[in-house]
């Protein structure tokens, strides 16, 4: 069944506790990326990522390969898999050439996903309607 609700996209706020890792728009990283914090990518990112935390990959954001975090939100570009151990969120503007596995997955009206899709926590996969915050 699929439920609809309201939402921001990334309303969560990043935990104060852990530190955030900026992949600035214009900046290009490649390698393996791995480590605990939240990471938000608004730049290139060609990298496997495991990341015991969030990972945000904004409108602007490009990523190539897997990742791997606790919760995943995706509002660009990702040519790749993700696994999470929470949520995964998807984003109206996001394309994913890839499969999605996660405890609970989100995907807003518009989204293109390639690939297939799977929650590991068996409750289903939610429909998100986004709401932009001026």
């Amino acid at each position: 069944m699929t439920q609809k609700r309201q939402r921001r996209f990334s309303e969560k706020e990043a935990s104060t506790s852990q530190q955030t890792t900026v992949i600035a728009e214009g900046m290009r990283v490649t390698g393996r990326l791995k480590g605990t914090g939240n990471v938000i990518i608004s730049g290139e990112l060609e990298s496997d990522c495991e990341i015991n935390g969030s990972v945000t990959l904004t409108d602007t954001g490009r990523c190539k390969g897997t990742i791997r975090a606790t919760d995943v939100m995706i509002a660009g570009n990702l040519n790749g898999d993700v696994l999470a151990e929470g949520r995964i969120e998807v984003s109206r503007s996001a394309l994913v050439k890839g499969s999605l596995a996660g405890a609970n997955i989100a995907v807003a009206e518009g989204a293109v996903i390639e690939g297939g899709m799977q929650t590991t926590s068996g409750i289903g996969m939610n429909k998100i309607e986004e709401i932009k915050v001026t």
